[in-house]
């Protein structure tokens, strides 16, 4: 008899264009029969794509992915031309830059001056009003908030400098508002009113909300497995230009907020299993996007060519794949506390 699936929980990192490492890295994983994801979190496009799989039927769910990003990716050329080198970074950076300044079919568009809408109400370079109705169009929020594995989504409330958190366990109720707001970066896009709350990107505060599933005042058990699919390498190789030290420290304001936190959850669980040796562990496995060559530095999350996203997805096809090989090498961990498996960059 084949073994019952592992409960898992899957939690997405933001990163904008970057999120289709995700859809690459998601499809393996919902491909593989022996996990059960039954809790997603996310932030900013992480938070979009654990919408669009919690608000989608079980069957569906990669063709929705996949279909997303089909969507919102832009055909420049970039296929023609070789798939590293020189030409291609220029061709990327080409890609960035016209997303910079004319915007995204399906995804945003220039906001003018002055311009006030229902995408937010502070001044912002960019109107989310096409990504509105595509995600309107695209995700079953009655799934989502009912039949849909539990979904937890950060966003930063703009005044108060902090997270606010929308979790389905909590009883919270998820609509489209809190989806967008959980990616409004400023000063791109403006925060979004929810409520009382001014709200902006997750990222701000929590790029990979870890806390409501890993955290000792939790409030529903740690599923044994956790994998976290980040946007942001905390290692890479040295700088050899300031366009690559300006991509760089870019890259380390997010991947050095989630390590910082992850070690202090690793310490907290240590704490709780002093204290209640009886609680399950947790082992979480931790996967993260390394930026090809070719990518355009610090603009990288605004290159939505169809190549580069195709990049992307099979980095993450094949980085989720080693995450899995790794798992069945090391197995999972009866003892309590938080184990944490960096899945590097080196090795098949």
């Amino acid at each position: 008899m084949a073994d019952a699936p592992r409960p898992c929980t899957l939690i997405l990192g933001g990163g904008l264009a970057l999120g289709a490492y995700h859809a690459g890295a998601v499809r393996t994983l919902l491909a593989d029969e022996t996990l059960d994801i039954q809790a997603i979190g996310g932030a900013s496009i992480g938070a979009i794509m654990a919408a669009l799989i919690a608000g989608t039927p079980p069957d569906d769910r990669i063709a929705a992915l996949d279909a997303f990003w089909a969507t919102v990716g832009r055909e420049t050329g970039n296929s023609f031309l070789p798939s590293a080198g020189g030409v291609r970074h220029l061709a990327n950076w080409g890609s960035a830059l016209t997303s910079r300044t004319a915007g995204v079919a399906n995804m945003f568009r220039p906001r003018w001056p002055g311009e006030r809408e229902e995408d937010g109400p502070c001044p912002a370079l960019y109107s989310n009003e096409p990504l509105r109705r595509l995600l309107a169009d695209r995700i079953d929020f009655a799934r989502l908030n009912s039949a849909g594995p539990r979904l937890c989504i950060s966003t930063t409330d703009v005044l108060a400098g902090e997270v606010v958190l929308f979790d389905t366990a909590a009883g919270d109720v998820i609509a489209l508002e809190h989806v967008l707001a959980s990616g409004a970066l400023m000063p791109a896009f403006s925060p979004m009113q929810v409520g009382e709350r001014l709200l902006a990107d997750g990222g701000f505060a929590a790029n990979a909300p870890l806390e409501p599933f890993l955290a000792s005042d939790r409030i529903q058990p740690s599923t044994p497995l956790v994998i976290l699919v980040d946007l942001f390498s905390p290692d890479d190789a040295a700088p050899t230009s300031l366009e690559a030290s300006l991509a760089r420290s870019q890259d380390l304001l997010f991947a050095m907020q989630t390590r910082l936190r992850l070690e202090a959850l690793v310490r907290e669980r240590a704490l709780e299993a002093r204290i209640a040796p009886e609680v399950a562990g947790t082992d979480l496995f931790h996967i993260s996007y390394r930026p090809l060559p070719h990518e355009a530095g610090s603009e990288k999350a605004y290159d939505l060519s169809r190549a580069t996203l195709r990049d992307r997805q099979a980095v993450g096809t094949r980085d989720a794949a080693r995450l899995l090989r790794r798992m069945c090498d090391v197995g999972l961990s009866s003892e309590a506390g938080l184990r944490v498996h960096r899945i590097g960059h080196d090795g098949p």
